[in-house]
């Protein structure tokens, strides 16, 4: 029954895991941009490369999307809505100048010259700033740091030009003026000599040129391949937010691959595909062999022991088809990811995968746990190892384990995708080649478009997501299917699709995540208690005098007890390094004492599914107790090398009284 009902659930699961694939390849592969339905009476057509327009502030007006966020200001309020839309902080005013002609950049104007002031007594000195060009030009006399360098990818304008024109920046920076400027106090465009802009405007991360000359010889900004927003500071380039349209500024060789791809680097690919594919046949050798063991048992202490294996085995391979996907996911998609990013942390594929990982490592560590407790109740009293597997309340004994372990772990894992609770796990929106919405916009972002768009909004703090999308849809027209955000899910908070185990305080999901921490370092506490007083019981137990070879017995005891040693410190040690360690790693980023955000596709591909593979090695006694054995003989053997002599002989048969075999042997799951 529950054989055939798992069995059932993995054919069903690879079915769906295989269509979402086929999807997710070709959605990825073939980015169009918003394709939709327009109907207009009685003609329906599909319309490809459609945009809405932005409606002004007002309703004064509507702008095409192309326009929005350029140089170009055609309605009120577009300005304001760009500047807040945007992630980085908008060049501001850092010269100031006096009535008496004198120039000074912000680090020495007066209000902030004491401020600025180092330890030592650095001051700030007037020089005579002469423009390249014509010998006719005046002077500027500006004040700029003594002997402090400035980090001039902070600067623009006319402090860029200054500071990087008379080599004042902590890093070299490149003097956007040339020798044949013919602009007196302003900067000549190239492409039109006639064509002037003031020094406030170069550098500035706007082409005011039209050709980007005025921008072209900055070092302070990184230039996007394409989009409305054509520039952004130097300082955003690989820092992990999306500030270019086409994703330029994090999708370029400069930035590390963990930014770039799914796994980050070929030795997680490689591990990852290794632990997936010997998890997958492990354990499902290992479910089809203790299946089979399954339909000859007639006792309820074995049956359920084997059932709680099979669960065990199901959770892992579950974990194990995860790992193989997401493999195959971060090979077919090569350098496509990174520009598509955000569209593959919402899609239903990578909800798939987390539903996976999540539902596969707490189906093994409930299962695990329940085992333990199974077995230490096993050794305390023998009535449940008497009981028939045939009786009625023996099957439903065995029924409702599996069902509450089945059940729970499901719930666990599907209840973050649940649209009742998307305030509680949706992090973000992503509305995909829209240059008002860059990126991932939180609801923080979404108050502050709205603020500028719509002013005060009633009940501003509390909106839901749904009253977001709302808000969002009439700021645009709706020919096309108006403007929809993609949710990025719980399990798209990183491209691993995995739970959002790193939360900070300020995260709703910070509760559930906790929660489920909490949950599975009580199961692995449980689990050491029961091992641990197994071991105790066993060990108080005298080997059995009436026979008249207890020399024999006696060494038969030992080493089955050392083996049931070495199996539960195997058990309890691997849970110790995977969950604990990894548990503990949370709680630090929860605290804010360290970030482990760059280690996240690590933990997820390694550390957590590692006890997949090495489940069925515990768990299968006759895979554990041949290794066992023949490290024990190792061992000795290379006693006996070290003490330089030889000795043998060949044990005889011995029998051991039921109860002292029955208390060594509970790990047994042959039995």
């Amino acid at each position: 029954m529950l054989l055939s009902t798992v069995l059932y659930l993995l054919i069903f699961a690879t079915g769906t895991i295989t269509e979402m694939l086929d999807e997710a390849i070709n959605h990825t592969h073939s980015v169009v941009h918003n394709s939709s339905e327009t109907t207009h009476g009685t003609v329906s057509y599909s319309c490809k490369f459609c945009r809405e327009d932005f409606k002004c502030k007002g309703g004064d007006g509507q702008v095409k999307l192309s326009d929005i966020c350029s140089d170009k200001i055609t309605c009120v309020g577009q300005k304001d809505i760009c500047e807040f839309s945007r992630t980085f902080p908008q060049p501001g005013e850092d010269v100031v100048t006096y009535e008496n002609g004198l120039k000074s950049i912000s680090y020495c104007s007066s209000i902030e010259k004491e401020f600025s002031r180092s330890a030592d007594g650095e001051q700030c000195e007037t020089v005579l700033f002469k423009p390249q060009g014509s010998e006719n030009f005046t002077d500027i006399e500006i004040a700029v740091p003594d002997t402090h360098l400035v980090d001039c990818e902070q600067y623009y304008g006319e402090a860029y030009l200054y500071l990087s024109c008379l080599d004042k920046c902590l890093v070299p920076a490149q003097c956007p003026l040339t020798e044949n400027n013919t602009c007196a106090d302003k900067f000549r465009c190239e492409d039109n000599s006639s064509h002037c802009v003031p020094y406030s405007r170069i550098c500035d991360l706007k082409d005011d040129c039209e050709d980007g000359s005025d921008e072209r010889n900055c070092s302070n900004n990184f230039k996007c391949t394409s989009g409305s927003v054509s520039y952004v500071p130097i300082s955003s380039r690989c820092d992990g937010k999306v500030d270019c349209l086409d994703f330029s500024d994090e999708c370029n060789e400069e930035c590390s691959s963990r930014e770039r791809f799914i796994l980050g680097d070929s030795v997680l690919k490689i591990t990852a595909c290794v632990i997936g594919s010997l998890s997958i046949l492990m354990n499902a050798v290992n479910i089809y062999r203790v299946g089979k063991e399954l339909d000859r048992i007639k006792w309820f202490r074995s049956a359920l022991t084997k059932e709680l294996i099979i669960l065990i085995a199901v959770g892992d391979l579950i974990m194990g088809c995860y790992l193989a996907t997401i493999t195959f996911i971060e090979i077919s998609n090569g350098d496509n990811y990174c520009k598509t990013k955000y569209l593959w942390m919402s899609s239903k594929l990578c909800a798939l995968l987390g539903v996976m990982s999540s539902c596969g490592s707490e189906m093994s560590i409930f299962a695990m746990t329940a085992l333990a407790i199974f077995r230490v109740l096993t050794v305390k009293s023998n009535r449940v190892a008497k009981e028939s597997r045939f009786s009625d309340l023996a099957k439903s004994k065995l029924r409702l384990s599996a069902c509450f372990i089945l059940g729970t772990s499901v719930t666990v894992a599907v209840l973050p995708l649940f649209s009742q609770f998307e305030d509680f796990f949706v992090t973000s929106l992503y509305y995909h080649e829209n240059p008002i919405f860059i990126g991932k916009i939180t609801k923080e972002r979404h108050m502050k478009l709205f603020k500028s768009y719509y002013g005060k909004i009633e009940n501003g703090t509390y909106l839901s997501w749904q009253e977001i999308r709302k808000l969002v849809g009439t700021m645009f027209t709706e020919r096309y299917g108006g403007v929809v955000g993609s949710s990025i899910h719980y399990y798209g908070s990183d491209g691993v699709c995995v739970s959002k185990y790193l939360v900070t305080p300020k995260d709703p999901q910070s509760v559930f995540t906790l929660s489920i921490l909490l949950v599975n370092f009580i199961c692995f506490f449980i689990m050491c208690i029961c091992y641990i007083s197994i071991k105790i019981h066993t060990n108080r137990r005298k080997v059995s005098t009436s026979t008249p070879i207890p020399n024999k017995i006696d060494k038969v005891a030992k080493r089955r007890k050392m083996n049931l040693g070495v199996k539960i410190g195997a058990i309890i040690g691997t849970d110790f390094l995977t969950w604990i360690l990894f548990i503990i790693i949370c709680l630090l980023h929860y605290a804010r004492l360290i970030d482990a955000k760059p280690f996240y596709p690590f933990f997820s591909v390694v550390i957590l599914p590692i006890n997949s593979l090495i489940n069925p090695l515990l768990y299968d006694s006759k895979i554990m107790d041949s290794v066992v054995e023949y490290s024990t003989l190792v061992f000795e053997s290379f006693k006996r090398c070290i003490k330089g002599k030889e000795t043998g002989y060949k044990e005889k048969s011995v029998t051991c009284n039921s109860n002292t075999v029955f208390s060594t042997e509970i790990l047994d799951t042959s039995a």
